[in-house]
């Protein structure tokens, strides 16, 4: 009940920040221990209830010191569905840079071979370039 996650905090620290009562039980009776940094939590702990508390009702819009309004969602759901929406979105974005990429390696592929037959042609350019000199030098300076 111990082992900390990667931000080196115990699922204590979990559910005593989120108030899951029954979690704290049940992991104190396993053995959980609070930490030195776990008591530091405590204390910003209780800022958070604090901000929980005073937080605006869902759908209310405030404006806060920079003056700007600003809507708060109406709930969990709406959240979830906001969050769900953006990940559509990105997705959309995802499919989009991958067909991108593919168009991309197709066009480089294309480049490539192209590449290949100009350096085949320059070569045999090259080869009838040097039989030709070779046949105006046995014939001499006049063709002769």
């Amino acid at each position: 009940p111990n082992v900390k996650d990667s931000a080196n905090k115990a699922p204590l620290y979990y559910a005593e920040l989120s108030e899951y009562n029954d979690g704290v039980a049940m992991l104190k009776a396993n053995g959980a221990v609070k930490t030195l940094m776990d008591g530091m939590s405590e204390l910003f702990g209780a800022a958070t209830k604090f901000v929980r508390a005073t937080a605006p009702a869902p759908g209310k819009t405030t404006t806060p010191h920079g003056g700007v309004p600003v809507k708060h969602s109406a709930s969990k759901e709406t959240r979830a569905k906001e969050a769900e929406d953006k990940a559509k979105g990105i997705g959309g974005i995802m499919s989009q840079t991958m067909a991108a990429m593919k168009e991309r390696g197709e066009r480089l592929e294309k480049m490539d071979d192209q590449t290949k037959e100009l350096q085949n042609e320059a070569a045999e350019y090259r080869d009838l370039a040097r039989k030709l000199k070779e046949k105006t030098k046995k014939k001499g300076v006049f063709g002769l």
